[in-house]
């Protein structure tokens, strides 16, 4: 969970991590127990990775890990998601790294 990745970044890898999630818990609806087990699996894969780009992104606007946590707290995940998207990084470097563009 080191270093810090652009808004762009987030944007891609954030769309990616909710499709995956959005179809493999459609995919979970089956009767199929095994099926369920891997859907549920992929889905708490994807989310553990969205958590940790949400961190670097955190980090790439100078804020601590610790605000990630509002991913647990529906509607306004989708906000703080929506956010840090479109939020500029800091311009430089920072405590958490290099800038994403400047490498």
């Amino acid at each position: 969970m080191k270093g810090r990745i652009s808004s762009r970044d987030y944007f891609a890898r954030g769309f990616a991590m909710i499709g995956l999630i959005i179809m493999f818990l459609y995919v979970a609806n089956s009767e199929s127990l095994s099926i369920k087990i891997f859907s549920y699996a992929i889905v708490l894969i994807s989310y553990c990775t969205l958590a940790i780009q949400t961190i670097k992104r955190l980090y790439d606007i100078g804020r601590i890990g610790e605000w990630a946590l509002i991913l647990l707290i529906p509607f306004l995940n989708i906000i703080f998601c929506l956010y840090l998207m479109f939020k500029t990084g800091q311009k430089g470097s920072n405590q958490y790294g290099k800038n994403p563009f400047a490498i």
